[in-house]
């Protein structure tokens, strides 16, 4: 794709025909220059139409919204040309994104001495501006709190939950330092970003609450009851558990969730073929809590080499229940919250049975068998 623009002329490229950077730097400068002119003229034509009041005509709920239909853009697109038509004489001056968010600025009631200030930032400086010159009157704060809402929202198969919402002011301050202060009690390996260890404390937050936890020792494995798993025998058995379990009432589970289920609580199994119980297990295989209690105090804390996390401490099956259907404690060491659930049921690491009792290591990639062998 070439593109000619008028009146300059790129730089020349490397030998060989290919551009140099040089080139490229200068062509993305005047694409971007071409941009900020076309975009300066649907500005000016906006002005006359939202005069006009063309959105009426139309049908339309809003000038924003009849941009956005018309033009086929995101209303963010749509906002910003229609803040850039009140704004003409500082297109002809700065970037067409400078210009959307100097007259932000100017409507947040920025003087001419906060448009000259300004100048000195970028565009995201300006927009931080633009959030100090901002007037939080009653009726804003009334309407923000009005507007809080958290929403679930599952995928088809439940395989995946995403979360979105609206908070105010200091209520948002608040959740983001809680979920960050959750974030930082989580051992750092590398792997798990910030937003990651935010999830994963949330998650445990959420655990912590629906299993009685808060504010006494985790002395009980599942104490909300149990819970039933409905499995089609054929199916998880021809795709070893990728397959054909669900939580009663819930979600599809694959193979490192039913692990993590046979390890952590009281299940049972319900397995079924076209539709008609065959089988079904006990419910009676959750970690007797004596035994929790002799094993949490023989290890004194997560067992995992240079892990002192404190943080909801757990029982581990080393090797898994399935395998070895037993509680005995030389089967049993003390995990943190983030080694139990994160680095073993949900990356999929596994405990080195031959390591020692109070520096347990992980197997390496090769090593590891199959989550439910």
């Amino acid at each position: 794709m070439s593109i000619t623009f008028d009146g300059q002329e790129p730089p020349r490229g490397l030998p060989g025909g290919r551009p140099s950077a040089d080139q490229l730097e200068t062509e993305i400068r005047l694409a971007e220059d071409a941009i900020a002119q076309l975009r300066a003229f649907q500005a000016e034509r906006l002005a006359v139409l939202t005069d006009l009041e063309i959105h009426r005509v139309d049908g339309a709920r809003s000038m924003r919204d009849w941009t956005a239909a018309t033009l086929d853009v995101s209303h963010d697109t749509a906002r910003a040309l229609l803040t850039a038509s009140e704004a003409e004489e500082l297109l002809e001056h700065v970037s067409f994104d400078r210009a959307v968010a100097t007259q932000r600025l100017i409507a947040a009631g920025g003087d001419g001495d906060a448009v000259d200030w300004s100048r000195r930032f970028d565009i995201s400086g300006v927009k931080r501006l633009v959030g100090r010159q901002r007037h939080l009157i009653r009726v804003s704060e009334e309407e923000a709190n009005r507007e809080q809402r958290v929403r679930v929202y599952p995928n088809f198969d439940k395989s995946q939950y995403l979360l979105s919402g609206m908070l105010n002011p200091t209520g948002g301050r608040a959740v983001e330092q809680f979920l960050d202060r959750l974030a930082d009690e989580l051992p750092e390996d590398g792997t798990a970003g910030r937003e990651r260890r935010r999830a994963a404390g949330l998650v445990a937050l959420a655990e912590d609450y629906l299993n009685g936890h808060l504010g006494r020792d985790d002395t009980e494995a599942s104490p909300t009851g149990v819970v039933n798993v409905h499995a089609d025998a054929d199916l998880v058995g021809t795709t070893l558990g990728e397959a054909g379990a669900e939580i009663e009432f819930g979600p599809k589970i694959g193979p490192a969730a039913l692990q993590e289920l046979l390890c952590t609580g009281k299940v049972r199994i319900i397995l079924t073929r076209e539709s008609e119980p065959v089988a079904a297990s006990h419910a009676t295989r959750a970690i007797p809590a004596h035994i929790r209690a002799h094993v949490l105090q023989r290890d004194g804390g997560c067992t995992i080499a240079g892990c002192n996390s404190r943080y909801r401490l757990e029982p581990h099956h080393i090797t898994p229940w399935n395998q070895s259907r037993n509680h005995h404690p030389d089967n049993l060491t003390t995990l943190c919250w983030y080694h139990h659930h994160i680095a073993i049921h949900q990356h999929g690491r596994q405990l080195d049975p031959d390591s020692p009792l109070q520096n347990r290591t992980f197997l390496s990639r090769r090593d590891r068998a199959s989550p439910l062998e």
